[in-house]
């Protein structure tokens, strides 16, 4: 069979995956943002991508463009991610407008602000505590009494982003660990592909032509990190020297400590089983030992800030290790979303549509790999269907994101399967593999990551905006209504001393008497919903809500009363 031939059922079976997941999330009909990303961009892309692979089928064998023969050096690689970095930094002003869009990435910002100062909390005035709900609506660490406040994420993400903050440039962080990232794949790939330098070429071809990649890194969440520290720890991984264990085991419990703890051993964990398949007990003991060592110092986190700052835990999650099991564990296994099922698949869509158009053929391609390329691809794929299980049983929504970034964790996996995919390829004609590769690579360059920049900018500017609107307020203190839409409560933002004027409120969290109390303190505004109406906030129906109808008939008539500026 040629490789046409063979391509041709690879391409046509990736048409069919994505036609599928595009086509029945059109059937579905939900309130989330999810469905916003779907209808505004990701049906689009996969049309595209069908397109592109009928093309590529069909011309591919028309380009006779070989790949280069040799893998790139470590200067042209530098200079490659120096350009990376400067293109996110350059992105994240311009394309992504250097905002916070979501509440994990406001968690950075807020918990960098508190690490930069040195404290592992901020204490919160004893005045403010009754409003502390209202002012840091999610993600925030519970404490009885409201006496502190640092998000519930493992502080590794935000403790980097503090260093960058020291330095001035916090929104340097991400592009700086894009660049990190693809040193580390080029060292990975010209170990793995040695005798198909061409593979090298893919693989990193795959990582910059990934929108989700690039964008991601134009933003603050913790899955650029995840990725970056991954791909460091398997370039040490596979050097197989005892000072580069040791530097992965360093790593990898600096990367379990980056926001979830769950991302890194569900990536690692297959390559250290692979060592007792050889005989390498000791080492996997060594691993085993330092990780659960990791595991439980990080567990402790939480009952490290509360004792810095002479807090309990509320009674219902309990202290130390078996309190962050109950809390942030068993929360999650014994609570299964029933919408599982439709979430990953728009999740999955997403993740295809933000690859490079050539990844999923060579992916599907890698599916059939024969034990003549060791047990590596094994690990990789186990990395990623363990990563889809999880994900599926605990945290099938992901809400915002540019691509799936619960899958930034096994991306380098995705990748270098790609890679050997490309290799089986070109075991039966080189030219017509490169063929493939150079058409859909283009096709991904100049019309896909165009497009989804543009969407993405497009997305995050009315958010933007309306921040821009609230930090306007001539008031001391400004109330949102927050329901209908249910992704409104992300604009309540506030720095972690609550120096900020005005101090941003939602009604959710809110009664009448701590209403009074605001007006007694100081001038109040409020926005309501039906002045930020706006389509990707999602599709919540209107609800009556008496918190409401009761704040627009006494605060007018009040003396602290501000109109909203516009």
């Amino acid at each position: 069979m040629g490789v046409m031939q063979s391509t041709r059922m690879q391409l046509a079976a990736s048409a069919l995956v994505l036609g599928y997941l595009a086509l029945v999330p059109a059937f579905l009909s939900d309130p989330l943002v999810t469905r916003s990303y779907y209808l505004w961009q990701d049906r689009y892309v996969a049309i595209g991508l069908i397109a592109c692979f009928a093309g590529a089928a069909v011309f591919a064998g028309w380009v006779r463009v070989g790949l280069p023969g040799y893998v790139p050096g470590r200067v042209p690689i530098l200079l490659a991610a120096a350009s990376l970095v400067l293109l996110a930094w350059w992105g994240t002003y311009a394309v992504m407008l250097d905002y916070p869009l979501t509440r994990d990435e406001v968690s950075a910002w807020f918990d960098s602000l508190i690490f930069a100062r040195g404290l592992p909390a901020r204490g919160v005035d004893a005045p403010l505590r009754p409003y502390l709900d209202a002012m840091v609506v999610a993600f925030h660490l519970p404490m009885e009494g409201n006496v502190a406040v640092v998000s519930a994420y493992m502080p590794g993400n935000a403790a980097m982003r503090a260093l960058f903050e020291l330095l001035g440039e916090p929104q340097l962080l991400n592009p700086v660990l894009l660049g990190v990232g693809l040193v580390a794949l080029w060292d990975v790939a010209r170990r793995l592909f040695a005798d198909v330098p061409s593979a090298a070429w893919v693989v990193i071809a795959c990582y910059i032509l990934s929108a989700q990649v690039l964008v991601n890194a134009m933003t603050s969440y913790a899955m650029m990190g995840h990725l970056a520290f991954n791909l460091v720890w398997l370039a040490l991984y596979l050097r197989d020297r005892w000072w580069s264990h040791a530097l992965a085991m360093l790593i990898g419990a600096w990367a379990i400590g980056l926001h979830q703890i769950i991302f890194h051993p569900l990536f690692a964990g297959p390559f250290l089983l692979l060592f007792p398949f050889k005989g390498r007990w000791r080492l996997f003991a060594v691993y085993a030992l330092v990780y659960a060592t990791a595991l439980l110092g990080w567990m402790s986190w939480y009952g490290f800030v509360r004792d810095f700052v002479g807090a309990q835990p509320p009674p219902s999650e309990g202290e130390g290790v078996a309190g962050f099991l109950r809390y942030r564990v068993l929360s999650l296994l014994f609570d299964f979303n029933s919408y599982a099922l439709p979430l990953m698949m728009y999740n999955l869509l997403r993740f295809f549509t933000w690859m490079p158009a050539f990844f999923l053929p060579l992916a599907l391609a890698a599916l059939p790999l024969s034990r003549r390329y060791g047990e590596l691809p094994f690990a990789l794929w186990l990395g990623i269907a363990l990563t889809f299980v999880a994900m599926l049983w605990l945290l099938p929504y992901q809400g915002h994101g540019w691509g799936y970034r619960y899958f930034h964790a096994v991306l380098p996996n995705a990748i270098l399967l790609a890679g050997y995919g490309y290799r089986i390829w070109r075991q039966r004609d080189p030219r017509e593999a490169d063929g493939l590769v150079v058409v859909l690579g283009a096709a991904s360059l100049l019309l896909q990551m165009p497009f989804l920049f543009w969407q993405a900018h497009r997305f995050v500017a009315p958010y933007a905006a309306l921040t821009a609107r609230i930090e306007r307020q001539e008031a001391d203190f400004l109330v949102i209504e927050t329901r209908p839409p249910g992704s409104a409560i992300d604009q309540v933002r506030n720095r972690p001393d609550f120096s900020n004027v005005p101090l941003v409120f939602t009604n959710q969290l809110m009664d009448q008497d701590m209403i009074v109390e605001l007006c007694r303190r100081g001038t109040v505004t409020m926005i309501r919903h039906d002045q930020y109406r706006l389509p990707q906030f999602g599709y919540s129906e209107e609800r009556p809500d008496d918190n409401v109808t009761w704040l627009l008939q006494w605060l007018p008539r009040q003396r602290c009363w501000r109109e909203p500026a516009p």
